[in-house]
């Protein structure tokens, strides 16, 4: 899927997005809409509560805009420092002392009591087990930080370009924000070198700036950003302080023509399914054409939590899938991730085989349906859904078809170290870099897929051989010692194991494999043939392969393929692969002679 790249060289970049956040797996209102100061009737105000959630590494500043005068009371909760995003409060109470409410989109509870004044709050932010003490004041206009330095930077990054600050507070505490990203609060420690060198330490993010004044300006500071065992040159610039970027409360939906708006010819209906033996439940969406069914599909979303569109910059691949297959006399089950949206369970914890679980227990959802009874069902799979689809296939033989888009046919090592040559080249780093690069993470992978206890020593000695002649090697080092932990996750431990290969030997119904030319995430050329030779080789002669120019991981026309490209392409999903993934399904429900 279009997260399943560069594990370890963009750390950052999945740690500084909402997975880092208190609000993590929350869904906004859509679109960035009014504040409740936008909707209320005329002379009617919001109430403005204003409070910092602080956690270990980053801190939250939330407003809230109750209306009291609604009965019951509304509200909504903005987060400053994750892009000022909205989210909507139900069970207000704001009363007898107390003021509590929750956010229903992420689980999270707010408990507390109301000082004497009726104008501050002292409570308890509770959400995911955790109980963080949280103040808000009642003001009349949402504060302003006071900033003493303020720096911008715009780093060259692998998948794009980012906009980063640092930020010195007249309190002396120091804080990052990815602009670009929305994510902002990370806590940043400072040291100075007797030398003159300076260097910022984010430790949420594993991530260290070091650099020096540029020697024409004391407004410029040049030097390195690190993390992982990527660095990447980065300038910043002293700003006026007032020139903050400050969050704003709407913004310009970008244009997705392809995401279906009703009304629908077609029966929409969301259900629950349970996963047996687990205490996991997926929250999905069945679509049922009007009239004939042909067939029907369970939709597999691929690396990290995912909802059930598979949504990305506002791209929303699998309901564009869905909406199609279905006005086709295709039905689909689509479903979130578990952890995600409304389906239960912990994502974090979850091995490529639990997931594998998850999608089996939605295929025998489908299979179940009594107007589905007699209709040949079958499982589409993008990227690590592409890879997990034979592995249901291999042990369910009343699977009648697959599609496997832009899926893996080789080990998850193989794939991640292949990603890493084809973006950096894509971005015009140099041979030798890329060569070095790579190395580095041939030695991570290996590390993180023994599962073996950290041994620096040992680390430390398959470096140098592999960089006998870099100068940076310490650095590296420690670099790769600070990620090892973050890096090596269950999910990513068993994901470089897993060779697709042994499942798919044991795949005996038709297969439709495609991916496109500029996809740089899952090698077309790596991968492709291996899935066609392996079908074949096993058996399996009803193999129908597919690529497509100028596509990329998500089936996009494009320029580079580049993950960069990805939010700022109107397409969603190009039509003529689309096309075919229906016309074949057709072919394969087709009566037989």
């Amino acid at each position: 899927m279009h997260r399943l790249y560069l594990f370890i060289l963009t750390g950052f970049f999945a740690a500084a997005s909402a997975s880092m956040g208190v609000l993590a797996n929350a869904t906004p209102l859509p679109q960035q809409p009014p504040s409740v100061t936008d909707t209320a009737d005329a002379g009617a105000k919001p109430n403005l509560w204003y409070g910092t959630l602080k956690t270990e590494s980053r801190d939250f500043r939330f407003v809230l805009e109750i209306m009291n005068e609604t009965e019951p009371p509304s509200g909504i909760l903005r987060s400053l420092d994750e892009g000022n995003r909205q989210f909507e409060l139900s069970e207000i109470q704001l009363n007898d002392a107390k003021f509590n409410f929750k956010l229903p989109s992420t689980r999270a509870v707010y408990e507390s009591q109301l000082g004497r004044s009726c104008k501050q709050t002292d409570g308890t932010w509770i959400q995911r087990g955790s109980r963080l003490p949280l103040t808000f004041q009642q003001v009349t206009a949402v504060p302003k930080r006071k900033i003493r330095n303020l720096f911008n930077g715009t780093l060259n990054a692998i998948v794009q370009k980012l906009e980063l600050s640092i930020i010195e507070l007249d309190d002396g505490r120091f804080y990052f924000t990815s602009v670009t990203q929305k994510a902002g609060g990370f806590h940043v420690l400072k040291e100075m070198a007797s030398d003159g060198e300076i260097t910022f330490r984010i430790p949420a993010l594993q991530a260290t700036f070091v650099g020096r004044y540029d020697n024409k300006s004391s407004d410029v500071l040049k030097g390195k950003w690190t993390q992982g065992i990527i660095s990447l040159p980065l300038e910043l610039n002293r700003q006026d302080p007032n020139l903050e970027v400050q969050p704003k409360t709407t913004s310009k939906k970008p244009s997705r023509p392809q995401t279906p708006k009703p009304p629908f010819p077609y029966e929409i209906e969301t259900v629950s399914i349970r996963v047996p033996d687990t205490d996991v439940t997926l929250a999905g969406t069945l679509t049922i054409p009007a009239g004939n069914v042909k067939a029907a599909v369970v939709l597999i979303t691929g690396s990290g939590p995912q909802d059930r569109n598979e949504t990305i910059f506002d791209h929303q691949p699998f309901g564009v899938i869905a909406d199609h297959f279905a006005r086709n006399q295709i039905a689909t089950f689509r479903y979130d991730d578990r952890g995600v949206g409304k389906s239960t369970g912990d994502f974090a914890s979850a091995t490529s085989h639990d997931l594998a679980n998850d999608a089996e227990a939605a295929f025998r959802f489908l299979r179940n349906r009594d107007e589905l009874r007699d209709k040949l069902i079958g499982i589409c799979g993008h990227s690590e859904g592409g890879l997990l689809a034979p592995m249901i296939a291999a042990r369910n033989p009343e699977v009648g078809f697959l599609i496997l888009m832009a899926a893996p046919g080789v080990d998850g090592k193989a794939i991640i170290l292949s990603q890493g040559p084809l973006l950096l080249r894509a971005q015009g780093v140099t041979e030798s870099e890329i060569t070095k690069q790579n190395k580095i993470q041939e030695i991570v992978l290996s590390f993180i897929s023994a599962g073996e206890d950290q041994n620096d020593q040992l680390l430390a000695n398959q470096l140098r051989a592999a960089l006998p002649d870099s100068q940076d090697l310490p650095k590296i080092l420690e670099s790769v010692k600070q990620g090892l932990p973050q890096q090596a996750t269950p999910w990513l431990r068993e994901f470089l194991n897993i060779d697709p290969r042994s499942a798919l030997q044991q795949v005996k119904c038709p297969v439709l494999a495609l991916n496109g030319t500029k996809d740089l995430q899952v090698d077309p050329v790596l991968n492709l043939p291996v899935i066609k030779d392996t079908l074949r080789e096993s058996g399996n002669h009803n193999v129908e392969i597919n690529l497509y120019p100028g596509l990329n991981h998500l089936f996009q026309k494009c320029t580079t393929g580049l993950p960069i490209e990805y939010a700022s392409i109107d397409e969603t999903f190009n039509l003529v692969p689309l096309r075919r993934m229906t016309s074949w399904i057709h072919e394969q429900s087709a009566p037989q002679p």
